[in-house]
């Protein structure tokens, strides 16, 4: 691999507290991120609010170009 590409990763569910923390560490390792979630996420340059279960189109859109994904969604604040 050359070094001056750089390698395009999204992050759905890149707002929570997994999904930030792995965003900051691929950051700091020379990596594009994407972030993808139900809202924005100020830390990132690229956030983008997509609900993956009600808008794939969407999600297809920004997931073109993307070299890997990694998948942290989840439901939130769940009550037993």
């Amino acid at each position: 691999m050359k070094k001056n590409i750089k390698i395009n990763c999204a992050i759905i569910g890149g707002s929570g507290f997994i999904g930030s923390y792995v965003a900051k560490e691929l950051l700091q390792s020379g990596y594009r991120v994407k972030i993808i979630d139900l809202k924005i996420n100020p830390d990132f340059k690229e956030s983008v609010v997509c609900d993956i279960k009600k808008n794939y189109l969407v999600l297809k859109k920004e997931l073109k170009n993307i070299d890997y994904v990694f998948n942290f969604a989840g439901i939130a604040d769940i009550e037993l």
